[in-house]
């Protein structure tokens, strides 16, 4: 998820990163962006 996490603001970046984390799940830039 390292790559999309990049492309997120820095705010968005830590609340993203620790949700897919604690999911332990793939997720796909249309599911973060749709």
């Amino acid at each position: 998820s390292i790559y999309l996490i990049e492309s997120l603001q820095p705010e968005n970046r830590k609340c993203m990163d620790a949700y897919a984390f604690s999911l332990g799940a793939e997720i796909k830039p249309g599911d973060i962006f749709a």
